[in-house]
């Protein structure tokens, strides 16, 4: 059921957007009463909030699957940025700033971002340990540029995402490579 009150809420916001959701239309869309629904959830945003977390951890996951699945330290990187400009992409087309405003704030965000952060860190330091990426600059800082180069990402149109991971990865191993 908390499923499909999650895939409801995800439709209108949509529709609709997110802030001219109801938890009246929630009910109707999920074809559950209303007391139902605030049994489960207490709003529209902590729906919202829930549905987005089990989003990221999702992604996490298929990013971390990635890494484990490369071969070396190279193409866990490649990989790893690959995966993650896409996800930034389809983020930024879905929701609109609404919804990014209300669902990329507070602990659970800060939480996921340094997941997501720590993993890059990791990735990186493998390939500095392989001479792959330049060590001159602290993992946890080259993993921080590629998270924000990449999220910024999304803005950006889907035929320029190939430039980009070539640009962060020029970055990444010290300019001219």
């Amino acid at each position: 059921m908390r499923t499909s009150i999650m895939h409801a809420t995800w439709s209108l916001v949509h529709e609709k957007g997110p802030l001219a959701i109801t938890m009246a239309d929630v009910a109707e869309r999920a074809g559950v009463s209303r007391a139902t629904l605030y049994k489960n959830f207490p709003s529209v945003e902590a729906i919202l909030v829930t549905a987005h977390g089990e989003r990221v951890e999702a992604h996490l996951e298929r990013l971390q699957n990635v890494v484990d699945a490369a071969p070396d330290a190279e193409t866990a990187l490649t990989g790893l940025l690959e995966r993650y400009a896409e996800i930034a992409f389809q983020r930024a087309r879905n929701g609109g700033p609404d919804l990014h405003g209300l669902l990329h704030s507070g602990g659970d965000y800060e939480a996921h971002e340094a997941k997501l952060a720590a993993l890059f860190a990791r990735v990186i330091q493998s390939a500095q340990s392989a001479g792959e990426v330049r060590g001159d600059v602290a993992a946890p800082e080259l993993a921080a540029y590629c998270v924000a180069a990449l999220g910024a990402s999304g803005q950006l149109p889907r035929s320029s995402q190939a430039g980009l991971i070539r640009t962060i990865t020029s970055g990444l191993r010290g300019g001219g490579s």
